[in-house]
């Protein structure tokens, strides 16, 4: 949802991969060859476009050793974050012996501060598919899926993406264009 377009909205590029780093002083953006030729486009010249999976390529990590000073922090917004990207990077930061750079996980408000006029989330509403649509109650998925995780010793499951919440529970949404997931 446009809420979350915090990527092209600082930087102009509206590629669906890319990873933006800003410092005090220097902008960066990371993406694959699927949408290279299109960020070198709609970067403007504040931007250092990099391209990843090259051996040439610095990786994040190593570019904000090479940029920044001991006992600089790095704010790693947790939200658009995996835990397993921020203990590759904080591993990665951690190797260099001679400057100790700071990994702290932060949350949207840094980020709030710089759009204010930033789309609201939508707020639709949720619906239920209908059972000629899904094929079993949410109640049947719910018992089968039980069902499994006694055969596996499984206690808990975690189902956190949500397509397959929407999947579990029948539901739909549409408050993200072309998805039938509800945010």
């Amino acid at each position: 949802c446009k809420a979350d377009m915090q990527r092209e909205y600082l930087t102009g590029f509206t590629g669906s991969n890319g990873t933006a780093v800003v410092t005090e002083s220097k902008a960066a953006l990371w993406t694959d060859g699927r949408y290279y030729l299109q960020a070198s486009k709609e970067l403007n010249d504040q931007w250092t476009l990099m391209k990843s999976g090259l051996s040439d390529t610095p990786s994040i990590p190593k570019w904000l050793l090479s940029q920044l000073n001991d006992g600089d922090v790095i704010g790693l917004e947790a939200q658009k974050n995996s835990v397993g990207s921020y203990e590759k990077w904080k591993e990665e930061l951690e190797k260099d012996k001679e400057k100790k750079l700071i990994l702290k996980p932060v949350g949207t408000e840094l980020f709030e501060q710089c759009w204010p006029d930033r789309p609201a989330y939508p707020s639709n509403p949720v619906i239920c598919h209908e059972l000629q649509y899904c094929g079993k109650s949410s109640i049947d998925k719910v018992n089968d899926l039980r069902k499994e995780m006694e055969k596996k010793k499984t206690d808990a499951l975690v189902v956190s993406a949500l397509d397959e919440i929407a999947w579990l529970l029948n539901i739909r949404g549409s408050d993200i264009d072309y998805n039938p997931v509800a945010i």
